[in-house]
């Protein structure tokens, strides 16, 4: 198994010349079917980002009655399972997850210690940058390490606070965090991640693994993936194979013209 530390505490030496984080290699998962398959990426420790790597341009995203600076993207690339997972785009889920966080604000639960919001499948981390901004330190995880290293990373460094982050495949994520030193999360965002089977699957178990047992999962997703056999049955069936594991839609949005999208609160059940 590979090794790798988050050095939270490191100096701004630790970055190389070119302004890039330092990275070392993801731990292989354990206790996983197929473990050859999930493609091994880094852990990135960012700290501190050099003011010239979040300087390029940028363009303004509102959301939750907010602005956010956003780095322009390159142009959009088609969606392909393994290789890339859509994380340069932002997804209109993750809007309107922002806007239903800054809608209950007062009802979430963000008292826990550093790291008590996760971002799960986050591409642009706007769910993770509005909890950022009201001073949670906040888990910025993705598959596309890249995605992470040339947008979250300098969209987080605008906003300012503690961001860690975590590239590869959930199924390495929770004995990461554990080696990290992290426990389980109070709040944990996701949005627009339950579009195949196979990716409600492996978010779920994620969420099972690191949600505590106060805690909230909300996943923002479209009703139905058409062709894809994602959407909100499926991760309801995700959830109901788990012990004690719950969910509910809380918030939708249905015009009658567009595919209808929602908000699903998934929660530990209390008592036996």
């Amino acid at each position: 198994m590979s090794s790798f530390r988050f050095d939270f505490g490191a100096s701004d030496d630790a970055t190389g010349a070119s302004g890039a984080a330092a990275v070392a290699p993801a731990p292989a998962p354990a206790g996983v079917d197929d473990v050859g398959a999930a493609p091994q990426r880094p852990i990135i420790r960012i700290a501190a980002v050099p003011p010239a790597a979040a300087a390029g341009p940028t363009r303004v995203v509102e959301a939750g009655g907010e602005r956010f600076d956003l780095t322009v993207a390159d142009e959009s690339q088609v969606v392909e399972a393994g290789v890339y997972e859509g994380g340069r785009e932002l997804w209109e889920c993750a809007i309107d997850l922002v806007e239903w966080l800054a809608a209950h604000r007062a009802g979430l639960r963000l008292t826990g210690p550093y790291g008590n919001v996760l971002e799960l499948g986050c591409g642009r981390g706007l769910p993770g940058l509005w909890c950022l901004r009201r001073g949670n330190d906040v888990f910025f995880s993705d598959y596309d390490a890249d995605v992470l290293e040339r947008y979250t990373r300098c969209d987080a460094a605008r906003v300012g606070g503690r961001a860690f982050f975590y590239g590869g495949d959930w199924r390495g994520l929770p004995a990461a965090l554990s080696e990290g030193g992290f426990g389980t999360f109070d709040l944990i965002l996701s949005a627009e991640t339950a579009y195949r089977e196979d990716t409600t699957h492996s978010l779920v178990e994620c969420v099972a693994k690191t949600l505590s047992v106060s805690g909230e999962a909300l996943v923002a997703t479209k009703r139905y993936y058409f062709g894809c056999g994602g959407g909100v049955a499926a991760l309801e069936a995700e959830v109901g194979r788990i012990d004690r594991l719950c969910c509910e839609v809380v918030w939708s949005a249905e015009d009658g013209r567009s595919n209808v999208r929602d908000i699903v609160r998934v929660f530990w059940r209390k008592g036996g």
